[in-house]
Parts: structure tokens; sequence; C-alpha cells
């Protein structure tokens, strides 16, 4: 069976921009928590950065080539 990569690049920004999300050792924490969730739903982190207000990830996500959810019209 074949397999896709599905590449993801996301931006979690915090309600209205404010400069919430730390910037000293507790960033580290904030950083293993996503990638314990990503992790665990079997994707795979390849960076994650983060600023006062948003957060960087780049991850990836391995799926069969033709899942059952998607829908092929042969005609």
């Amino acid at each position: 069976m074949s397999y896709v990569n599905l590449l993801i690049h996301a931006v979690v920004r915090t309600y209205k921009s404010e400069l919430t999300l730390p910037t000293d050792d507790r960033v580290k924490f904030l950083y293993q928590e996503i990638w314990g969730i990503i992790k665990n739903k079997g994707g795979y982190l390849y960076r994650i950065n983060s600023m006062p207000d948003h957060v960087h990830v780049h991850g990836v996500k391995d799926m069969p080539h033709y899942p059952k959810v998607w829908k092929i019209n042969k005609r």
C-alpha cells in the first residue's frame, strides 16, 4: 500500500493577538505539550517556534494513499 505525507505548517495565534505566550523557560513546557499531542495523533514534529503572540508548528502526518473517507469518482 502506498502512503502520502501530509506536510503541515500551522500558525496558532492568541486571542486578539495579546502577548500572552511565555518567553522564558516555560516555553519549553509548551513545546513539549504540543509535541506530545502531535505524537499521540501519529504525526511527526519537524520544527516548532513561537513569538509572544503566536506559535509556528511544522509537522508531517503519514496517511494511506486512498483512505476509505476519500471518494474517488470514476467516470
